[in-house]
């Protein structure tokens, strides 16, 4: 069959394909793949079907057929396993030599039913190292060059680590060079149930940018007290005196300070040890974001709520404002003054 048959056939969809197979008095169920190659001649029709294999199996006797081999359920479909006679199940697969004492063994349907599908690794009475030197290897990455694919699989799966990528990213991940993926985000359930176990009060009041930065993990929540890990490490603007500021400091900090920025931190949850300070109050702002983060005055300190989730940090004057129609924001003017309109939906 020629190529070019092929190709269009390829580009038709599945109802076009189911079609042409009826027309061709073909049977016109599977998946666009195997449709194609009914079309073109390929489909071996003495092929068993999934159902008709696991029915045989029955017939015969066996017990726990999802636990069978599927690589010997796939062979007995494809036709490759004679599964005629009285006794099928005794009927011969291979005959071959013992790898270590040449000794002839002859293997039947039997004793493959419910061979693991994969041999797997034991390591747990040595490390690699161990049998790299077992094996005359000159180190665990020489042995892991020489293993295909699948069996470096089995490594990771037997480690509970990923399966997934080429050899060289499975060779890294074995022997833990490689960069641990960030933890999901969590969410915003999650954050007001981490809260609460704290025995914070009023979850709902708590800061949003903080919140925000705990959903984004960018805060570290761990060990036996998290409330007092530390969340930055900055200068008092005024005094220049270190300020190590916590998550209980910050509990309680106000999103948006407004016009407020101009009284010296009156509303700051966050105060500078100092004592001869003449600040009542710092702001940490861009908690949110954490490459940001700062100790400010409060000026440029406007989270803005009104975003999506915990919402976020704009980075703007705090007389910026979010648009309720389109969800931008844009400087709006002072309180007093007549709020000027939006320049993006006209509004």
């Amino acid at each position: 069959m020629s190529m070019e048959k092929y190709k269009s056939l390829q580009k038709l969809s599945a109802s076009e394909l189911k079609k042409k197979c009826q027309d061709g008095s073909l049977k016109n169920t599977g998946t666009k793949h195997e449709m194609v190659l009914r079309l073109c001649g390929f489909e071996d029709p003495n092929r068993m079907s999934f159902k008709a294999v696991n029915e045989w199996l029955e017939n015969q006797g066996v017990t726990n057929i999802k636990g069978v081999s599927k690589c010997l359920c796939a062979g007995i479909q494809n036709g490759f396993i004679k599964i005629n006679g009285d006794d099928p199940l005794n009927n011969v697969v291979i005959s071959d030599e013992c790898c270590l004492c040449d000794h002839k063994i002859t293997v039947t349907i039997r004793d493959l039913l419910y061979q693991p599908d994969y041999a797997g690794h034991d390591f747990e009475d040595g490390s690699l190292d161990k049998m790299a030197d077992e094996y005359e290897f000159d180190s665990a990455l020489d042995l892991l060059l020489m293993l295909p694919i699948p069996a470096l699989q089995v490594i990771c799966r037997d480690a509970n680590m990923e399966e997934s990528g080429t050899k060289l990213e499975l060779i890294k991940r074995i022997l833990g060079f490689e960069k641990v993926k960030q933890k999901s985000r969590m969410t915003m359930k999650a954050v007001n149930k981490w809260l609460e176990d704290q025995g914070v009060i009023d979850v709902d009041s708590v800061s949003k940018c903080l919140r925000a930065g705990i959903q984004k993990r960018s805060i570290d929540i761990s060990g036996d007290n998290p409330l007092d890990n530390v969340v930055v490490v900055d200068k008092c603007y005024n005094c220049l005196h270190e300020l190590k500021v916590t998550i209980r400091d910050l509990l309680y900090q106000p999103d948006s300070v407004g016009v407020n920025f101009r009284n010296g931190g009156k509303e700051a949850t966050v105060k500078c040890p100092n004592e001869k300070c003449k600040l009542l109050g710092v702001y940490v702002t861009s908690i949110c974001s954490k490459r940001s983060m700062e100790v400010c005055d409060g000026l440029f300190h406007h989270h803005c709520s009104l975003c999506p989730g915990f919402g976020k940090c704009i980075g703007s004057k705090c007389n910026d404002t979010h648009c309720r129609v389109c969800g931008k924001h844009y400087y709006a003017g002072f309180e007093g003054e007549k709020q000027k309109q939006c320049p993006y939906c006209k509004c």
